[in-house]
């Protein structure tokens, strides 16, 4: 084990991205060990570049074999310090999921240098997904300017939604916050392409690093001794 990825794993837990239909592990989130003041734009620029740091040691480790997620508020993509990072970390295999939190596209000129780092992240061999998407209109926007290779929700009810937004060919749905089987199973019968949640971590414990701590894991141990 690398340096490299020893440093990913103590900053950084995981949570897999299975697939609806199989169930295999198709992916990985990173998720920071730390908690995250998201109004903090400095704060989460500092959490943004290690997580792009992270990502790259997580992916040459599996080289190639796993896809890698990292999160980027816009106002960190709008920077100069991720963007170089970006450049200098970026390789196949890993994954950007663009968070549009705080209203942060407030102008067209913040919209297309955010649409011109896009293109960056895919020349540099990277992919885009976008996170907590709920049908707002700049996300709508967002969607059809940016033709993300993933798109990301919290509940499967938004599926109906995105099914009428003329997604890309080959665009990966994925359902987030699964906690039990028939959530799972509901998703999947919707439309959904990939899942994510409480309920997957434990589901595919046993093919997924421990090193990791995958929430779901960590909840349903510490539910377990509470109740012994």
């Amino acid at each position: 084990m690398t340096d490299a990825l020893q440093m990913a794993q103590r900053r950084f837990r995981a949570q897999p991205i299975i697939c609806a239909r199989t169930k295999a592990v198709k992916g990985l989130e990173l998720l920071s060990r730390s908690r995250l003041d998201f109004n903090d734009p400095q704060g989460m620029l500092i959490a943004d570049v290690d997580a792009i740091k992270a990502a790259w040691a997580v992916a040459n480790h599996y080289r190639g074999s796993m896809r890698v997620h990292c999160n980027v508020e816009i106002s960190s993509m709008g920077s100069l310090l991720w963007t170089d990072t970006m450049v200098e970390y970026m390789c196949p295999g890993v994954v950007v999921e663009l968070v549009e939190r705080n209203d942060s596209l407030t102008c067209s000129r913040s919209f297309s240098r955010i649409c011109h780092t896009v293109q960056w992240v895919r020349r540099m061999g990277g992919v885009m997904a976008m996170d907590d998407w709920t049908g707002k209109a700049i996300e709508m926007g967002m969607l059809r300017e940016l033709s993300p290779e993933f798109v990301k929700v919290n509940e499967p009810r938004y599926l109906r939604e995105l099914a009428d937004c003329g997604l890309g060919l080959g665009t990966q749905i994925v359902v987030e916050r699964i906690e039990t089987l028939q959530q799972a199973t509901d998703a999947e019968r919707i439309g959904a392409t990939e899942l994510q949640g409480y309920w997957c971590d434990v589901h595919v414990e046993h093919e997924f690093p421990a090193e990791f701590t995958p929430p779901g894991v960590i909840a349903r141990n510490m539910a377990l001794t509470k109740v012994a």
